[in-house]
């Protein structure tokens, strides 16, 4: 379900008794969604395109908070911070890389990712794998990154193992937050064990609503679906958050494609507007040197807005999924960044716009990676019909 489908289904269901308001909303969704008309460059790895159409909508500042491909050389030019960062053996140390122990990136556009691990035992040693940005918030969030565990991983205790973290402060556990995380007894136990996504949050009067049917004091937790095991695999985690302290709230979590945390009510009413995103967190294997992290690809926004290639014609049921970089942004044209990330030279994929709403064209515009937009089928002449043979 895309976030303008769940907005719907929100609307419907507060008006479902008044007929005629129900079907005038869905009326103005269907014109407000974008509509894309053609796209001009070659679909290469960071090449320019520009992308045509009509109902893009506004996005004030066209770049994310954070595009992170790993090309870089210190995190800190793009992050607030990030952890282990003065562990003893500083290899442990959060940072860009080149392929380590037999990982290799999830695909060839840069050849490296960022990569740490819980090789100690403190909270900046060991504890915790994971960089963050402090941001003002605008009450929508969109960010995704590929995220891979290492093969070697050992497991151990109630395997915990937190996955992002939405913070009032840093770092980001302190003190109050939202984690994204596979619970105790739903982390990964071996390399084929099943996952499971839950949202918790640290405080049920600021965050998340309280859950009636738990008894866990201060905290509040919502549970998921099975994800995609990490271990010795790459994963693309989405999340799309409206963060508000009203019953309009909203968390979304996409694995691989596959939704597995659909979530509605309140999810922030903590004061003022400063807050935290972070990608990764803590795990209760700590204090092993196999157990590292390794994330690529990471975008974080403080908008809904966005360019999307996927591998269907809908933007639901595509199961590969990259961003886009935007880098001018109007109502009737987006120019962009090209990332191919996973996709294949010559590969047919879709192209979606999605507004500040959260509506995105209903059918993808089909463009070829290498190429362009893929011209019209070619025309076969029809037989001919109601000849008559003259005779000399």
């Amino acid at each position: 379900m895309s976030v303008s489908q769940v907005m719907n289904s929100l609307i419907t269901r507060s008006a479902i008794a008044v007929t005629g308001v129900v079907l005038l909303t869905l009326s103005a969704t269907a014109q407000a969604q974008p509509v894309v008309t053609g796209a001009s460059g070659q679909w290469s790895h960071k090449a320019s395109v520009t992308i045509t159409g009509s109902r893009f909508g506004s996005k004030s500042t066209p770049a994310p908070l954070i595009w992170d491909d790993a090309s870089g050389t210190d995190i800190l030019d793009k992050w607030d911070g990030g952890w282990p960062n003065r562990a003893k053996n500083s290899d442990y140390d959060i940072a860009y890389r080149k392929p380590i122990r037999g990982v290799s990136p999830p695909h060839n556009r840069v050849g490296r990712y960022l990569a740490g691990a819980h090789g100690e035992s403190l909270a900046d040693t060991g504890y915790n794998v994971m960089v963050w940005k402090e941001h003002q918030s605008t009450g929508s969030m969109y960010f995704s990154y590929w995220y891979q565990i290492d093969p070697a991983w050992k497991f151990g205790g109630d395997n915990n193992h937190k996955l992002a973290i939405h913070s009032i402060g840093q770092p980001p556990y302190v003190p109050e937050h939202i984690n994204f995380v596979y619970p105790g007894g739903w982390g990964p136990k071996s390399p084929t064990s099943d996952v499971k996504w839950n949202i918790y949050s640290s405080a049920n009067n600021h965050f998340l609503r309280p859950n009636e049917r738990l008894n866990t004091g201060p905290h509040s937790w919502y549970g998921g679906v099975l994800g995609t095991n990490p271990v010795g695999r790459w994963v693309k985690h989405e999340v799309i958050a409206k963060w508000s302290p009203g019953e309009d709230g909203m968390v979304l979590i996409y694995d691989n494609g596959k939704m597995v945390i659909e979530y509605h009510g309140r999810t922030d009413a903590a004061p003022g507007t400063t807050r935290v995103e972070a990608i990764g967190g803590f795990a209760r294997p700590y204090g092993n040197p196999n157990n590292w992290r390794y994330f690529a690809d990471i975008y974080v926004d403080t908008t809904f807005a966005r360019v999307m290639l996927g591998n269907a014609s809908t933007l639901e049921k595509s199961t590969k999924r990259e961003v886009q970089i935007p880098a001018k942004w109007a109502d009737s044209s987006i120019t962009v960044s090209v990332n191919l990330g996973t996709f294949g030279q010559g590969e047919t994929v879709y192209l979606y716009v999605v507004d500040s709403n959260g509506n995105v064209n209903a059918e993808g515009h089909p463009v070829r990676v290498g190429g362009g937009s893929p011209g019209p089928e070619p025309t076969v002449p029809r037989a001919p019909t109601g000849l008559r043979i003259v005779g000399p």
